[in-house]
């Protein structure tokens, strides 16, 4: 309890409506993925759809509790210690990606009135495959405040741990996949392998290399020195 007149002290708690997603697999738009910062978010189900290819991008961890709605929330959750027993729903889809020719969303839903005009016409499917990306958080791409100041906070900042997510970045990528920019997807997504030194090679070799790096120039300019020294005395002796 706070202490009439004394700054308010917080405590940070865990909380578990608050997700930190994982990518799925080596697709462009996860590839090389930090997490992504999601709030009260919702789990996706697949179903079976005829000429749609679904790839799931980002999931749940392992320890992974599924809650249905509408549940009552209150803050002496996070006082509790959670029973590991109740977290055995692991890696529910999060964000999946939907390629192929979709459907009309107005398929099964006319009435009859205009199924029967021979003047109305609609088409009940895509012409051309298309793409889509669903995610379970619609505020992924929501911008935090700062309260104190009324500034806006980079997308996945978390003002609590200080730490920014990788929302942004997955968003980008999902907008480049989307617009067939693979060739930047694919520059963000790179890996840069960094080739380390043999420790115990470098430290055998040690002297070696110093002599050749400090003694080799400064013996190259002496020779050259030398060179044009004898050339010009040469040339103007004559």
């Amino acid at each position: 309890m706070a202490v009439p007149g004394a700054e308010a002290k917080f405590q940070l708690r865990p909380w578990f409506y608050s997700v930190l997603s994982m990518p799925d697999g080596s697709h462009p738009i996860v590839k090389n993925l930090g997490l992504v910062k999601m709030d009260y978010v919702s789990t996706i189900d697949t179903i079976t759809a005829p000429g749609i290819k679904k790839t799931i991008l980002l999931h749940s961890g392992r320890n992974t509790k599924v809650q249905p709605t509408p549940a009552r929330l209150s803050f002496a959750m996070a006082m509790k210690k959670p029973n590991p027993q109740q977290f055995n729903n692991p890696y529910q889809p999060l964000s999946v990606l939907l390629e192929g020719t979709f459907n009309s969303v107005v398929e099964y839903r006319l009435p009859n009135a205009l199924l029967n005009d021979p003047t109305f016409k609609y088409l009940d499917h895509g012409i051309k495959p298309s793409k889509m990306v669903i995610v379970a958080d619609g505020d992924l791409a929501v911008n935090g405040i700062d309260y104190k100041t009324g500034n806006i906070m980079p997308l996945g900042y978390d003002m609590y741990t200080g730490r920014t997510f990788a929302n942004k970045t997955f968003l980008l990528n999902c907008m480049n996949y989307l617009l067939d920019d693979e060739g930047l997807l694919q520059l963000r997504s790179r890996v840069v392998t960094l080739r380390l030194l043999d420790k115990k090679k470098t430290e055998m070799q040690r002297t070696k290399w110093q002599m050749m790096n400090v003694a080799l120039p400064a013996a190259l300019i002496f020779g050259f020195g030398i060179l044009q020294f004898y050339m010009r005395r040469k040339k103007y002796s004559s």
